[in-house]
């Protein structure tokens, strides 16, 4: 046998010989490192934060800041997001902290995929 060969049987012994937690233990991680490392970039389409930050600044729409996201009405001067406001409510504190910069897709919803990904 080449080396090669042997090293592959060796570590299919190894993961053959461990417990069934461990081999879960194991697949969870891998998926884990396959999921984060095959995301794309954030798409920049923080709709609630950005209607967090109005809240904040005592507006109900979006100054110059909303035209460049894909789903606001545009009426009078101000735009408005389409989706209803409870998320930008629950993302107030942290907007008050962090600014416009907090990014919703990697802090929040990235972890709530996996969690998807893993029990499905």
């Amino acid at each position: 046998m080449s080396k090669v060969s042997l090293a592959i049987s060796q570590v299919y012994q190894n993961l053959a010989s461990l417990r069934t937690r461990w081999k879960l233990v194991i697949i969870a991680l891998v998926a884990l490192l396959v999921f984060l490392l095959s995301k794309g970039p954030p798409p920049g389409q923080n709709h609630f934060v950005y209607l967090a930050d109005a809240f904040l600044h005592g507006r109900l729409g979006l100054s110059g800041s909303g035209a460049s996201l894909a789903e606001v009405v545009n009426y009078q001067g101000n735009f408005y997001v389409v989706y209803p406001p409870m998320p930008a409510v629950l993302l107030m504190p942290f907007v008050a902290v962090f600014g416009t910069s907090f990014d919703l897709v990697d802090n929040f919803s990235q972890p709530v995929r996996f969690g998807n990904l893993v029990y499905a």
